[in-house]
């Protein structure tokens, strides 16, 4: 094959590198400061890249990671790409990670997600969210809603049950004993700082428990006129 034969040109105050009989603005300096690669109208910023394939720009490291740095005089973001993992980090110590993505999985403020979208910290949903399939929560979930919650099962199934609300306590080792609270409903009226309890609804084991047995009982409790603690009825 024959070695190629380059041009460097200068029109209208523009440099322009271009490989003779290929390509014209292989690399084109425009007065001004912007820099054009397969393209004689550089615009949208200092680089303008053109190209006819996907792969427009390929950045490699050999040191395992790959850091673009973005920084005014506000502060600094950085993206790091490492192995099949990448992470945005907020400061220019990389002490400040919201977003990873890491294989198919995202992780909000975790650098190690665990499933497809992993949150871990405080999470305000400011519209509707629909869920399909199992939920898990492994902390506490406050709600604050202007008209309550709805659970809603649409099944033409007439064999089906409604909506469920399951809640499930256990023991790291064991069964629960006799007079154990599997869970409760709080009923608390708001006032500034004031959290004390109204009323509450009790499930409890009454019993031993067995392999198919699972005794129970449900306790109602209220708070009598100026009491702030809550007597079981």
């Amino acid at each position: 094959a024959s070695d190629s034969e380059w041009i460097m040109q200068q029109a209208s105050n523009n440099l322009n590198f271009g490989e003779v009989g290929v390509a014209d603005n292989v690399l084109l300096l425009e007065a001004g400061g912007k820099v054009g690669m397969g393209t004689s109208n550089p615009d949208g910023g200092h680089l303008h890249i053109y190209t006819a394939v996907d792969q427009a720009l390929k950045i490699e490291s050999t040191d395992g990671n790959v850091d673009a740095v973005f920084k005014d005089t506000g502060g600094t973001g950085i993206i790091r790409f490492l192995s099949d993992t990448f992470r945005f980090y907020t400061d220019a110590a990389y002490s400040v990670t919201p977003l990873t993505m890491q294989g198919a999985n995202v992780g909000i403020n975790t650098t190690v997600p665990n499933a497809a979208l992993d949150v871990k910290g405080t999470t305000v949903l400011g519209s509707s969210v629909t869920v399909s399939g199992a939920t898990t929560f492994e902390n506490a979930v406050n709600v604050t809603s202007s008209t309550g919650i709805s659970l809603t099962r649409d099944d033409s199934n007439s064999a089906i049950y409604g909506p469920h609300l399951y809640i499930q306590r256990k023991r790291a080792t064991g069964d629960l004993s006799s007079g154990d609270v599997i869970g409760y409903l709080d009923f608390r009226p708001y006032r500034d700082d004031y959290d004390n309890i109204a009323a509450s609804i009790y499930g409890a084991v009454e019993g031993t428990m067995g392999s198919d047995t699972t005794p129970g009982n449900l306790r109602f409790a209220t708070a009598a006129a100026g009491a702030n603690t809550t007597t079981e009825r």
